[in-house]
């Protein structure tokens, strides 16, 4: 997937990038794929040797001295200082109070100006030292990198730079494996992947090198993961011979609408506050939709609308909309779900409350395939006929806000295809429109 198209990357953004596992060949290859012009420096060091991936490399001990009409041409443009008197083969960077009028010029000019924080010594996993990263306040975005190439290797210095400073914060012995659940708990760690981010800036991971992985499903859950703590997630790759990026797949932010207005004719009774192991329909699939961290969730009301906000009231985090229309049928929800959403969303599930037997994964792998299809509509299938949840692209949001009549977005099938995945376990498929639907389900 070419990484432009999800919009994530603006030409006055300034961004701070921080982490290890192909970092600067990250960097120049963004800059390269996005922007006609752009510019390159450090707050650390960078390799005289990376420093031949810009189109053109300027030298100084103040990184204004260079500011010329000349910088606006096209390409990279590296802006660093003289190399080391100690290290001769590595570049230094500047003080973050020396960047301010760099700044303000390509912000002044609409050039994206990218700052390499910290350095790793080319290993595909880092452990921030006490005086890292070196962030300038004036940032918009922090990227942080980790290198999938790292997994299941030991924590030595081979792979590790600063392997104690990582082993301390995972909680693990050196040259002991790096696994999966490691490389969470070092992302979210205050003292780790997550170490001196900004309020208020908006926090972007890749998860590079994911050529060198073969269990690429395993990734792709500890992406999923980790969506809660970031605002968008890229699993990505750079060729080393073309320096071409690819982007295996993107987690943005996803919402979820719980479509739950109905006045249930055919059951008797409100089916929102039918039981289910125990507990109202309506309660266990919040309960279950909240265990995917969605960036929002919506639950639409209608009929018996009073009984229902008073049985999920004690749910945090979720903003119950009540849908006037409800008579008109599920179009009407749908619309004004779509309507309510914030800004900045991927995606939207539509989930039925007469669905309380689907589980956690069943939702979840909605979210997976979307990160790696980027797919209009993707829904399940079953006897040939599709079936909830259903997630829809943003790409269909106004077409979705039009919607009416009784059925909801199924009346976009026809001009977008949806990609159908197959339920694991068939009684997901199930929905109970009678009490002898439902006990028939619980007699099987």
């Amino acid at each position: 997937m070419n990484l432009e198209k999800f919009g994530v990357f603006q030409k006055k953004d300034q961004i701070a990038w921080v982490g290890s596992g192909g970092k600067t060949s990250l960097i120049f290859s963004i800059c390269r794929e996005i922007y006609q012009s752009s510019i390159i420096t450090t707050t650390t060091h960078l390799s005289i040797e990376q420093s031949s991936l810009a189109n053109r490399h300027f030298r100084s001990v103040n990184p204004t001295d260079w500011i010329t009409e000349s910088i606006n041409i096209n390409g990279v443009t590296l802006i660093t200082k003289e190399p080391d008197d100690l290290e001769t083969s590595r570049l230094q960077g500047f003080l973050t109070t020396e960047l301010t009028g760099l700044s303000k010029y390509c912000l002044k000019n609409d050039i994206p100006l990218f700052m390499e924080a910290d350095g790793s010594r080319q290993r595909p996993i880092k452990a921030p030292a006490s005086h890292e990263p070196q962030i300038p306040a004036f940032v918009n975005k922090e990227c942080i990198v980790l290198g999938l190439g790292g997994l299941r290797k030991p924590i030595n210095e081979e792979w590790v730079h600063r392997p104690q400073n990582f082993s301390t914060v995972i909680n693990k012995k050196r040259n002991q494996l790096i696994e999966i659940d490691d490389i969470f708990e070092y992302l979210i760690h205050p003292n780790g992947g997550s170490k001196s981010i900004l309020s208020g800036v908006e926090k972007i991971l890749f998860l590079n090198q994911i050529d060198l992985v073969e269990d690429k499903e395993s990734i792709l859950i500890l992406a999923e993961k980790c969506r809660p703590f970031f605002d968008h997630i890229f699993i990505s790759s750079v060729n080393q011979k073309t320096n071409e990026l690819d982007i295996y797949a993107h987690f943005g932010k996803i919402a979820c609408v719980l479509l739950a207005a109905g006045e249930s004719k055919r059951f008797g009774s409100p089916k929102q506050l039918a039981t289910w192991n125990e507990k109202t329909f309506i309660r266990t699939i919040i309960e279950k939709v909240k265990k995917i961290n969605p960036s929002e969730f919506l639950v639409i009301v209608g009929a018996f609308s009073e009984l229902i906000m008073k049985e999920i009231d004690d749910f945090s985090s979720i903003k119950i909309i009540h849908n006037p229309d409800w008579k008109t049928g599920q179009a009407s929800s749908v619309k004004i779900g779509v309507e309510n959403l914030s800004n900045g969303f991927e995606a939207v599930i539509f989930l039925l409350v007469d669905q309380p037997q689907i589980d956690v994964k069943t939702i979840r792998n909605l979210v997976i395939s979307y990160a790696t299809t980027n797919a209009n509509i993707i829904a399940y299938s079953y006897n040939g006929t599709a079936r909830h949840p259903i997630l829809f692209s943003k790409k269909l949001f106004s077409e979705l806000k039009n919607l009416s009549g009784n059925s909801g977005g199924q009346q976009l099938f026809h001009a977008y295809p949806p990609l159908f995945l197959a339920f694991e376990d068939t009684k997901q498929a199930a929905d109970f429109d009678s009490r002898e639907d439902l006990r028939i389900y619980m007699e099987s």
